[in-house]
């Protein structure tokens, strides 16, 4: 609530417009801005400024944050975390800092040190009550020390189950995968999460976090996620959280039917899919093409026109196999983009493997026999398997008459 408020310095009366808020309980300035003194006041309103330049312009961003906001004010994020790691009721509650630090990921992104700078250039006081001393980076790390991992979880699984609920969010499918994020971490500070492993994004110098996630099929909400640590594999990780999924599913559905869980080749296992033939559920999976060269071998004619989206169509084909121990449908489709690109790559490969096999070609020409007819052939044989053409090239190793060995 905005109001004008009188105030008297050494030497004049003033007035200022202050902006008031709730803070632990009792109402609190928040901010304010100088009007002037009466007769300034006046001269403004009976336009006799003479074109006086504003001493101070404040210029705050507040679309987006009035956005997000109101999603988490629906949400009942702040409120949902304070229940699950209470406090006592002193100043900002766990709920405003990690509120506080979610809006400035989302819109702004900076280090802890930076956010009372991009607390001050939004209207962020407006919707929250703010306490700008503390805001102050080592707040927010002791804030986020009274947070468990359990906490976390439960957190997470609290605000999908409200998203579901305001927004009806259908539940017969939803789709699983990994991935994991790359931080600063130093090598040598120990962490249950962070972990050196091959990076997603091409930082393998750096320690990474994995996340499991499950999203609904149509938009792509969260409904569950966990961090795992980054170097477990993802068919150990998907295993061990399944049924955690199927309970998070299950709380939300009111008529406890079956789901459909789609999910990549990478999580497959034996025991996974035994866990899914025994469950109600039901599950989408891929394959490697690499397990199935017959179902590559077959011609395109016998594929059929699938629309998938907005009116497009794909071939494919469709055919029944035994797959961990039971008889499975399998639709093998075809992208002809992906295939262009395939192509590509493999005309490059194989430019790239004749090139180096005439170059070891005259290297074994200049060995003047000192080379076995099986240490050439496996020099041979490595060049083509580090460029996966091995079975599109002939390669021919013959001794000459003067018993010496050419390709």
């Amino acid at each position: 609530m905005a109001s004008i408020i009188k105030k008297k310095s050494k030497y004049s009366t003033y007035y200022v417009v202050a902006e008031s808020a709730r803070v632990d309980g009792k109402p609190r300035i928040v901010k304010q801005w100088y009007l002037g003194t009466i007769e300034k006041i006046i001269a403004m309103a009976e336009g006799n400024t003479d074109k006086e330049e504003p001493r101070q312009i404040d210029c705050a961003s507040e679309g987006a944050i009035a956005a997000l906001f109101k999603i988490a004010e629906e949400l009942g994020i702040r409120k949902i975390i304070d229940q699950r790691c209470s406090k006592r009721q002193q100043g900002m509650s766990v709920g405003d800092y990690i509120l506080i630090a979610a809006l400035n990921r989302a819109l702004a992104a900076t280090s802890k040190s930076k956010i009372v700078e991009w607390v001050d250039s939004t209207a962020l006081h407006l919707y929250m009550p703010l306490q700008k001393e503390k805001l102050e980076s080592q707040n927010f790390w002791d804030h986020f020390d009274k947070l468990d991992k359990e906490m976390v979880n439960r957190i997470g699984d609290d605000i999908a189950q409200k998203a579901i609920e305001l927004e009806n969010i259908p539940l017969d499918t939803i789709v699983y995968d990994t991935s994991n994020y790359y931080n600063y971490l130093d090598v040598v500070t120990p962490s249950e999460l962070s972990k050196i492993t091959k990076s997603k994004a091409g930082r393998n110098s750096l320690r990474h976090i994995g996340l499991a996630l499950a999203v609904d099929r149509d938009h792509g909400i969260p409904l569950f996620s966990r961090l795992y640590p980054a170097h477990e594999h993802d068919a150990k990780v998907m295993k061990k959280l399944i049924d955690e999924i199927f309970e998070q599913i299950n709380n939300a559905m009111s008529d406890k039917k079956g789901i459909t869980i789609v999910f990549d080749k990478g999580n497959n296992s034996e025991e996974l899919i035994a866990k899914l033939d025994e469950s109600r559920h039901h599950f989408v999976g891929s394959r490697s093409p690499y397990h199935h060269k017959d179902l590559c071998r077959v011609s395109l004619e016998q594929y059929r026109e699938v629309n998938i989206k907005n009116g497009e169509t794909i071939p494919a084909y469709e055919t029944r196999e035994e797959i961990y121990g039971a008889q499975r449908k399998i639709i093998v489709s075809f992208n002809e983009s992906t295939f262009q690109r395939q192509l590509h790559r493999m005309e490059q490969n194989l430019e790239k493997a004749k090139e180096e096999l005439s170059t070891f070609k005259r290297k074994a020409k200049d060995a003047d026999g000192r080379s076995t007819m099986d240490s050439m052939q496996r020099q041979a044989l490595d060049i083509t398997d580090r460029y996966h053409v091995t079975g599109l090239l002939d390669i021919d190793i013959e001794e000459d008459c003067f018993s010496s060995l050419r390709l």
